[in-house]
């Protein structure tokens, strides 16, 4: 989506301060080896440009780093639902299929752990030390995402499920202000999350997802159709596909008229993958 925006000069392309591809290989076999080691998992990447789109029902975690100099810097983990129930959650024998306070509790602690392994393999990371950590909804983990400028961000498949693990550049704060997202520490903080959370991924409601480069339409749109339905958006049919892969949606909304791949070009590629290819689609 940024790439497509950048290239037509519409917007500055978000992929400029990576780590160098070395170290992006050291962080991806760490992370594919970490998840063998601790969950028996076979983990494959996806992406090394995860641009956070939405992946079924997730848990999103933040943590927060800072330095004496005054830098500070985030991880933020995503889990499918789906992955968790089947590594800690069989670990710990639960057998609901749903996520349990008890449950997320012992995945916070686990996450904790996993980053620190992967932190310890750099140098770097000495100086910083964890200030906080969040329990993010997914309209939350965007807005981090979008504000910040990744300096590694990995989608995985762990053939459980997706996993992303996102670092964000360092930065220089300012003046600290008041940060919405609470830290989760107590069980009933935790039940509080999981509630939201449940809420806002609109299980009882069809999905529906808008493709569109104006961000006029797409708030327009969004905004008649999120009562009755789960929306997303794309801004260019890169995107879109991307999105439809990870979140199969009912219908899609899309504009014909778009740069780089326009509306047909997008519709054959939508018709020419099987697991895509019976979504009704309209211009």
């Amino acid at each position: 989506m940024t790439e497509d925006r950048a290239m037509v000069g519409k917007q500055t392309s978000k992929w400029v301060n990576l780590m160098p591809e070395e170290e992006q290989f050291v962080v991806t076999q760490t992370i594919t080896r970490l998840l063998q080691q601790m969950f028996q998992l076979e983990t494959k990447v996806v992406s090394e440009c995860y641009g956070g789109e939405k992946f079924g029902n997730g848990v999103y975690y933040r943590f927060i780093y800072s330095e004496k100099g005054g830098k500070q810097r985030e991880i933020m983990l995503v889990f499918e639902e789906k992955v968790l129930m089947g590594t800690v959650g069989k670990l710990l024998g639960e057998s609901s299929g749903k996520l349990t306070p008890v449950l997320l509790n012992a995945v916070k602690y686990t996450a904790r752990q996993f980053v620190e392994s992967v932190r310890k393999r750099f140098p770097s990371e000495a100086g910083y030390r964890m200030e906080s950590e969040h329990l993010l909804t997914y309209e939350q983990f965007q807005n981090a995402l979008e504000k910040q400028l990744p300096q590694y961000s990995l989608l995985f498949d762990t053939g459980e499920g997706y996993f992303a693990y996102c670092a964000m550049t360092p930065r220089v704060l300012g003046k600290r202000k008041s940060d919405q997202r609470q830290e989760v520490h107590s069980l009933t903080e935790i039940e509080k999350y999981l509630l939201k959370n449940e809420q806002e991924n609109y299980n009882c409601k069809k999905k529906l997802l808008i493709v569109d480069d104006s961000d006029t339409v797409q708030l327009a749109m969004k905004g008649l159709l999120q009562e009755d339905y789960q929306v997303s958006v794309a801004n260019s049919g890169t995107a879109a596909i991307c999105s439809m892969t990870l979140d199969r949606p009912d219908l899609v909304l899309l504009d014909y008229d778009m740069p780089v791949c326009d509306g047909a070009q997008v519709l054959e590629m939508i018709r020419s993958e099987m697991v895509l290819a019976d979504i009704p689609v309209f211009f």
